[in-house]
């Protein structure tokens, strides 16, 4: 049973992962197409993010079929973490950019 809940809590931590690092890129792509020059960081992070996803959606769906064993999990999950905090700190960079570029260009 505890097994199951940890699961279960590990592919929920994948799929708000995932959500929310769409929504991340979706703002990103709105910021490049208002900026003139787009940094070498911003252009590397909208080429590797939606690979990220990609990857994120794989292993939520094998650990949906439970091709992982638990100490897979229990390896992923630091590294899911920590992607997660990445993900908040470029959110955070882009509202504060939106806000100097101008938040009419953005929408």
């Amino acid at each position: 049973m505890a097994e199951t809940i940890a699961v279960v809590s590990f592919v929920s931590s994948i799929l708000q992962l995932v959500d929310f690092g769409t929504k991340v890129v979706k703002q990103l792509h709105e910021f490049l197409h208002c900026v003139d020059e787009i940094p070498g960081s911003l252009r590397d992070i909208t080429l590797e993010l939606p690979l990220l996803i990609e990857v994120l959606q794989q292993i939520k769906h094998h650990a949906d079929h439970g091709y992982y064993r638990p100490q897979v999990e229990s390896m992923l999950r630091p590294i899911i973490n920590a992607c997660s905090v990445e993900i908040a700190s470029l959110e955070v960079i882009l509202r504060s950019e939106e806000r100097r570029v101008g938040k009419e260009c953005m929408e």
